[in-house]
């Protein structure tokens, strides 16, 4: 039976050849590059039509992220909103009536309470607002997943917070010392801003209204500020600058230990934001 086979195959190859050799110049000169020419075009044409999509999507994606980018800053800047940056602007102006000079270590301290307050009166009515207006099943039915629409949300008052850091930059930076590390204060100061946005979102979750949400996040934020932040490996208020009377002899951060501790945080974001996906797709009951 293999002989056979062996030999019909020698027997197809012979009677091939003089077809192959007959029509070699033809497909030489017109069919196999008018197939390849073909191939390109359509593979241009495919990647194309397959950049046209992409740029549709893009395009659609970011007009509704942006319409979520200004459907978050109208909800929040309002009466409260305005009344917070005057709130913080006579703050720092008392704080730098004070005859001390203040550098990047003051200044990030500063910024750490600030922020703190900030988005936790921010954060606790992020969701829960939306859920006593009766617009949250409203949000969550876009076609976007939740987790990408609170990631919009919570980046938008990162943003904001960014805005009001340049504000108060411009009307106090003549006040501060040579060394005021700009770098490190906007780093340190609105990463720890993210994560005690994110997280009070995640308590939001088991809270039936802001103002449980507001004292729960106060609470456990208060406790890592005040007791626990220096007994872990993970320190949200860590401070890396130099004080202003020892930046003169000392005026390096220390690089390793300020990257450590910002990943160790990124870490810990990680961990939140799984766990508040795992919520939000289980959040059924929590709508009544």
């Amino acid at each position: 039976m293999t002989t056979w086979r062996v030999i019909h195959t020698i027997w197809a190859v012979i009677r091939a050849t003089p077809r192959f050799i007959v029509r070699l110049p033809v497909n030489l000169l017109w069919r196999w590059p008018k197939a390849a020419v073909c191939g390109v075009w359509r593979g241009l044409c495919a990647f194309v039509r397959g950049i046209r999509r992409a740029a549709r999507w893009s395009w659609s994606l970011t007009r509704y992220y942006a319409a979520l980018f200004w459907h978050t800053s109208r909800r929040f800047l309002r009466l409260e909103g305005y009344l917070a940056l005057s709130a913080m602007i006579i703050w720092f102006g008392l704080q730098f009536s004070q005859p001390s000079m203040k550098g990047g270590h003051e200044i990030l301290g500063m910024y750490y309470e600030i922020f703190t307050i900030t988005m936790i009166l921010l954060g606790m009515n992020l969701l829960p607002r939306e859920r006593d207006e009766d617009t949250l099943e409203i949000l969550w039915s876009q076609p976007f997943s939740r987790g990408g629409l609170v990631l919009v949300q919570a980046f938008t008052l990162i943003i904001w917070c960014a805005f009001v850091m340049g504000v108060l930059g411009l009307l106090f930076g003549r006040y501060l010392s040579s060394n005021s590390y700009g770098f490190w204060v906007a780093l340190h100061s609105l990463t720890t801003a993210f994560a005690v946005l994110l997280i009070t979102v995640l308590v939001s979750t088991f809270c039936r209204n802001a103002i449980s949400t507001g004292i729960v996040a106060a609470l456990i934020f208060g406790i890592h500020y005040f007791w626990f932040k220096n007994l872990g490996p993970i320190n949200l208020y860590y401070n890396p600058i130099p004080p202003a009377q020892r930046a003169t002899m000392s005026p390096d951060v220390p690089l390793v230990s300020a990257i450590v501790n910002r990943v160790f945080v990124l870490v810990l974001l990680g961990f939140v934001y799984d766990y508040l996906l795992r919520r939000l797709r289980h959040s059924s009951p929590w709508f009544t």
